[in-house]
């Protein structure tokens, strides 16, 4: 390990031994930020795009997408299903 790693991991551990709820709290914030993080900007691009929990949104750029590329028909398995699944399952 090198030097300068060394040292961080010190500072690091005399903070969470010194302030060790600040740590926690940090700790936690963080973990859930990576965890939950890319489903939250998903969420956001679904919605504003128009794919929303009880379907296409009329007037979305969703709904635009699907009059000219599919129409009534969506095939399965396309990027236009996957999406709006996601709206379904993440409540967009």
């Amino acid at each position: 390990m090198s030097q300068a790693v060394s040292n961080a991991l010190n500072l690091v551990f005399k903070y969470a031994k010194a302030h060790p709820i600040g740590f926690g709290s940090t700790f936690v914030n963080a973990i859930m930020s990576l965890i939950l993080g890319p489903f939250w900007l998903i969420r956001v691009l679904l919605s504003v795009s128009g794919f929303q929990l009880g379907g296409v949104a009329a007037g979305s750029i969703a709904a635009w997408w699907q009059s000219v590329a599919y129409g009534g028909y969506v095939p399965v398995g396309s990027i236009f299903s996957l999406a709006q699944s996601l709206g379904a399952v993440l409540g967009a």
